[in-house]
């Protein structure tokens, strides 16, 4: 089971976390963990799978590392996973939440926190493990799986006493999946929508808002043509955009390329002379998990071709 969740771990940093960030964690958990280690609270064979799990958690939810209630809740996580002690596992959570928040400005509170979690859990790809993919320990995650069970007890009626909250946390979980309720009753795709809002805010440079739900549900369209097109070349690409109503121009195109690119939503390889027009466009396998597409089989050494495309994040 940890061998599991370390390879998994492993496996999600090596695609989508940058070396420069990983070095500057591990740099700065080196000697937090050398203290643990030399007050004997922590075994020494136990460092490498405490510093996975705090990269990963990190840089997994980086744009949240500066709000309290996510500090809190690694630092919980660090405690159970670990057994090391709470002033340890906050000291821990603290400093290299300090360090990360530097560079990422918080995008909300603790109720937006929260829709994020849960709306991840909820577009997992169905072989994924919950607890493992989150990276935050097993308490919240019980926690918004007893609030969901009380909400559809209220609904179907079977639950007829009125719900008192232990915490405010639960409250606000609780708004959150009536709120959230309403959305999935309107249009199936809600939550996926959600999803792919919160891909594309994690990109400084993109213009158009997460909030803005219009804007999302047209490039929730735009990335399901692609998805459907085994030939998608840029010229496409712009000319659909501009159909939904996403850019004024193609003379807009290149600019949706770059940040199509960088929220790993898309994905070229290049064909031809290298001009514009000569590019290909696939969707990412982030991607196919936003839009609940599954993975395509992998085909065979003997099978591919020089000139097969793969997609940079389904590297082993």
């Amino acid at each position: 089971m940890l061998f599991e969740r370390l390879t998994t771990k492993l496996s999600w940093l090596s695609l989508h976390a940058r070396m420069k960030d990983r070095h500057e964690l591990e740099s700065h958990l080196e000697p937090l963990i050398d203290d643990l280690v030399t007050r004997a609270e922590l075994p020494p064979a136990g460092r490498g799978a405490l510093a996975v799990d705090v990269i990963y958690a990190v840089l997994r939810h980086v744009t949240w590392t500066g709000l309290p209630l996510f500090r809190s809740i690694m630092a919980d996580a660090l405690h159970q996973d670990h057994r090391i002690t709470k002033a340890s596992a906050e000291s821990i959570a603290l400093s290299i939440c300090d360090l990360s928040a530097k560079s990422y400005p918080t995008p909300g509170g603790d109720k937006e926190f929260l829709r994020y979690i849960f709306i991840l859990t909820c577009t997992l790809a169905e072989d994924e493990n919950v607890v493992t993919s989150i990276g935050l320990g097993k308490t919240l995650l019980e926690r918004i799986r007893d609030v969901t069970a009380s909400a559809e007890r209220q609904v179907s009626g079977s639950q007829k006493e009125p719900v008192f909250f232990a915490s405010e946390l639960d409250a606000l979980l609780a708004d959150i999946i009536d709120e959230l309720a309403d959305d999935y009753r309107d249009n199936p795709d809600a939550f996926r929508i959600q999803r792919l809002a919160m891909q594309w805010a994690k990109i400084p440079s993109s213009t158009l808002s997460w909030m803005d739900h219009a804007a999302m549900k047209k490039l929730w369209h735009l990335l399901h043509r692609v998805a459907g097109s085994k030939k998608t070349s840029s010229t496409d690409l712009w000319a659909w955009a501009v159909e939904l109503g996403m850019l004024p121009d193609l003379a807009s195109g290149l600019a949706l390329e770059k940040t199509l690119s960088e929220a790993e939503l898309l994905f070229t390889v290049e064909w031809g002379n290298g001009r514009p027009q000569s590019r290909r466009w696939q969707i990412t396998s982030v991607c196919r998990q936003i839009l609940g597409i599954p993975l395509p089989p992998r085909p065979s050494r003997i099978s591919q071709t020089k000139d097969s495309e793969t997609d940079p994040q389904s590297r082993a």
